[in-house]
């Protein structure tokens, strides 16, 4: 297991997983714009590419929940949000590098029911 930046158990589906989009602390302004939520393992397979909501486009606020399918499978992942602009233009956050995600085996699993 990596050392995460986000941890959730296999099938969890809440909570959202929220971010605010800045650059150097200064929220990016995403009105007219969509964000979508990518998340690959390790092994470069997508797991999840999708829509993300825009909370508050102004403040560069985020939200993407969880489909049914997102976190069934355990693993670590790198994850990001992908801006793209009315202009069609793309960025890329966060800039540095993508962030962590584990999804840890959930203890249901373990159940003999």
């Amino acid at each position: 297991m990596i050392d995460a930046d986000w941890v959730m158990a296999q099938g969890d589906r809440l909570p959202d997983i929220t971010a605010q989009l800045a650059i150097n602390g200064v929220p990016i302004d995403l009105t007219d714009a969509t964000v979508t939520f990518l998340m690959i393992s390790i092994n470069h397979a997508v797991q999840v590419e999708g829509y993300a909501e825009i909370v508050d486009a102004e403040r560069g606020n985020v939200r993407y929940v969880w489909g049914e399918e997102d976190t069934l499978a355990v693993g670590d992942y790198v994850a990001e949000w992908e801006i793209t602009f009315d202009s069609g233009k793309k960025q890329t956050l966060p800039t540095k590098r993508p962030f962590t995600i584990h999804i840890r085996e959930s203890l249901r699993s373990y159940r003999s029911d």
